[in-house]
């Protein structure tokens, strides 16, 4: 073998070990105990409710309530008086100006059928239906989250007297009345409500044919309610 040849390979031999040889020994790496801890770094912030979320159950907007139930009416004509327990419908309708607060048109019907009458002090049972008939206007507040409402309006009401042929035998001209309720409700959705409410209603009216007759009626009821808000 030539003596460059022979050199060459030893040479190359020699290199790996002689660095291995003038490597220094790694040594383990030791925090210095005077220097500052790293900062802290901040929480993310919370995620903001975009204006996809859906909203919750409040009284805002349009106004829709339905009512329904049983109740003790009793009317005076004159010197007859009619009475007894009947059914009773309503509904009103309208807008909250604020929140929780709102003003509604309302529609209301009452009627009982084969009343008992009082005439000259004796009572006998009518075969016929005693009816009263009345719209208004009026404010219900909602205390919020009990969903316990309060609902006063002013009413314009007309009665009559039918007998067992559907043949109206007196009437009213329509008098100024009122019609109070207190109810509470359950949220059943996001818009919807149901629940409960006892209203008293009451008129002072006319008749139509004998002006110096004068009529009053009252009706109490219990109801259930439905409302959309």
């Amino acid at each position: 073998m030539k003596p460059a040849l022979l050199l060459s390979i030893l040479f190359c031999a020699a290199v790996p070990a002689g660095a291995q040889e003038l490597s220094a020994p790694s040594t383990p790496h030791v925090a210095d105990p005077d220097a500052e801890p790293p900062p802290e770094l901040a929480p993310a912030p919370l995620p903001v409710c975009a204006a996809v979320c859906p909203p919750g159950q409040t009284h805002e907007g349009f106004y829709l309530r339905l009512q329904t139930g049983v109740g003790y009416i009793k009317a005076r004509h004159g010197v007859a008086t009619f009475s007894g327990n009947g059914f009773t419908l309503g509904g009103a309708i309208g807008f909250t100006p604020v929140a929780n607060l709102a003003v509604f048109g309302t529609m209301l019907f009452h009627e009982v059928r084969n009343p008992d009458t009082n005439m000259y002090g004796l009572m006998t049972t009518y075969s016929g239906a005693l009816a009263t008939e009345s719209f208004g206007a009026g404010l219900a507040y909602y205390l919020v989250p009990a969903n316990v409402y309060a609902a006063a309006a002013a009413v314009w009401t007309s009665a009559e007297v039918h007998d067992g042929g559907n043949n109206k035998l007196w009437t009213s001209n329509r008098g100024l009345g009122f019609d109070l309720m207190l109810g509470k409700e359950w949220w059943v959705g996001r818009d919807w409500g149901l629940g409960f409410a006892a209203e008293i209603t009451g008129a002072w009216m006319t008749d139509t044919d004998f002006h110096e007759t004068t009529w009053s009626s009252f009706t109490y009821s219990l109801l259930f309610s439905a409302t959309y808000n």
